[in-house]
């Protein structure tokens, strides 16, 4: 008999695969050199539970999420006291991103590289 939880569990990563937008490379910062896949609805933040844990005293425990909106890439900031930055800029909003922005989360800028399956269309 298969065990149910790992069915649910493969069933939920298969889900996640086909949402995936790309990922973020650590350039410089307390994360150089990491890397973190990015799917839709992934929140960033020092908290374990977050998609994508990062454990840099500057990131808030829920900094970010990054979701698709009508076809675009784009981050939302939760308050955080860091702030997110996009191409050295702080968002206030919902900020629609491309191949290549550097995103700043506490200390560490990463770029952004996108499935070339899961590109925006210009």
């Amino acid at each position: 008999m298969p065990d149910s939880s790992l069915s649910m569990d493969l069933a939920t990563s298969a889900r996640r695969k086909e949402q995936l937008m790309g990922l973020l490379w650590a350039v410089s910062g307390a994360e150089r050199g990491k890397v973190y896949l990015i799917a839709d609805g992934s929140v960033a933040g020092r908290r374990r539970q977050c998609e994508i844990f990062l454990a840099d005293a500057e990131v808030s425990d829920i900094h970010c999420r990054f979701t698709i909106e009508d076809g675009a890439f784009v981050v939302w900031d939760f308050g955080s006291k860091s702030g997110t930055w996009i191409n050295g800029q702080r968002i206030r909003s919902a900020t629609p991103l491309t191949e290549n922005d550097e995103v700043r989360l506490g200390s560490s800028v990463f770029l952004l590289k996108t499935l070339p399956e899961r590109r925006p269309e210009r």
